[in-house]
């Protein structure tokens, strides 16, 4: 599709953002649910504790949006979703006085499904929103996609990241970003867009460890610096390289000594870690185990937020994360039960880039084509910290130094 020429300060009329919310996006993540989809996960992630975070990470990029806004542009105007599927979110900026806000009335369900995202994206497509912001996960585009149908070629979108796993290349790299990314270009003299991939996992299949993502469609988003890649697989050439990494963590631990508490985040590198240490590794779970006598045990597996805390128990523990192929992602996809809480547990006082061991194979980081890795934890100050440099283990005894920067 061509450019489309934007209307910039001469513009007749202030864009309008359409705003829908998935509400339980992310839901079960930071208990170790991986996800809100499946029957019962919503009911049995708020019984362990659970509280949703969708609204507040969309309302974080409403803030961003009006704060980036070009003094010399009419500010936009919101056309929301209501309730918790936009409306609350635009409620608790508290910018209602700076900026126009128009609520839906359209009934939602209580609690609200798929079938609410999807006709609530039909909706706004049709009212003529310059640019919709959607705030869940990768089952959110998919409703979205779904709900525009045929005007998915002409409808420009932008993903919020609220969920766990977040495949599709729709969304911004944070909510910080999508807000920003939005008043870049909506205030732009010319808007472009592309076509980028909407993926969602086999639900089932991912609950029992198995990664099987399959391509929806797509969806036309901002052609800016910001949206983040789809998330790619460990290139098949870099298995001589994950044994390297397993052997050298072995031989790392054996040093350190007795009573070692690490704390394995998900993802096959770090699973060839754990199958060299001799335990069992859940594949999109976190796991915690301990070397003692020479041996190592689980201490807690597959483990949410509260378990991990509790298994910690107030002693320093070392993180093994790899980053999310394609994308880059050390903290906040598919790793959310390694929470800010734990990461600062975990680290008793310590600099807290102090106690993440991040590996990865040589084709992962190639793949990255010089971009840095990147944190989106959900706590600004932590994520500062964990900015900087890190040294990446990519072998036996090859090592890579790597910039992190925050989402």
């Amino acid at each position: 599709m061509p450019d489309r020429p934007g209307r910039g300060a001469s513009r007749h009329r202030p864009p309008r953002v359409g705003l829908i919310v998935n509400p339980i996006a992310g839901l079960g993540g930071r208990v170790g649910l991986n996800g809100s989809d499946g029957e019962g996960t919503v009911a049995r992630a708020i019984e362990l504790g659970a509280r949703p975070q969708a609204s507040h990470r969309a309302a974080e990029a409403l803030r961003a949006l009006v704060s980036a806004w070009p003094a010399s542009l009419p500010r936009p105007e919101l056309l929301v979703a209501p309730g918790p599927m936009g409306e609350d979110a635009a409620r608790e900026t508290g910018l209602a006085d700076t900026v126009s806000v128009e609520v839906l009335h359209d009934a939602i369900g209580d609690p609200t499904t798929a079938d609410d995202t999807r006709h609530l994206a039909a909706r706004l497509a049709s009212a003529g929103v310059d640019l919709l912001l959607f705030a869940g996960g990768d089952g959110t585009a998919r409703d979205v996609h779904e709900g525009i149908g045929n005007r998915a070629d002409t409808q420009p979108v932008l993903g919020v990241p609220a969920g766990v796993k977040i495949q599709s290349a729709v969304y911004a790299t944070s909510p910080a970003v999508a807000g920003r990314l939005a008043a870049d270009w909506l205030g732009s003299a010319r808007r472009r867009a592309e076509e980028r991939e909407v993926l969602d996992l086999d639900e089932a299949a991912y609950r029992r460890g198995e990664v099987r993502p399959a391509l929806h469609g797509y969806l036309r988003v901002p052609a800016e610096r910001g949206v983040q890649d789809r998330k790619a697989p460990t290139p098949p050439d870099d298995s001589a390289a994950l044994g390297g990494i397993a052997e050298a963590v072995a031989e790392d631990m054996r040093r350190a000594g007795e009573g070692v508490l690490c704390v394995l985040g998900p993802g096959t590198t770090v699973r060839a870690v754990a199958e060299r240490l001799g335990v069992p590794k859940t594949l999109v779970g976190v796991d915690v185990v301990e070397w003692h006598d020479g041996l190592t045990r689980v201490v807690a597996q597959d483990a949410g937020e509260q378990a991990i805390l509790h298994a910690l128990d107030g002693r320093p523990a070392r993180i093994f994360v790899t980053p999310i192929g394609g994308q880059g992602f050390l903290f906040g996809r598919g790793n959310l039960p390694i929470s800010p809480a734990v990461i600062r547990a975990a680290a008793c006082g310590r600099p807290p880039r102090e106690t993440v061991i991040v590996v990865a194979a040589p084709g992962k980081l190639s793949a990255l084509g010089g971009r840095p890795l990147l944190v989106d934890t959900g706590d600004p100050g932590l994520d500062a910290e964990l900015a900087g440099h890190v040294t990446v283990i990519t072998g036996y005894r090859d090592r890579a130094v790597i910039r992190v920067a925050v989402a």
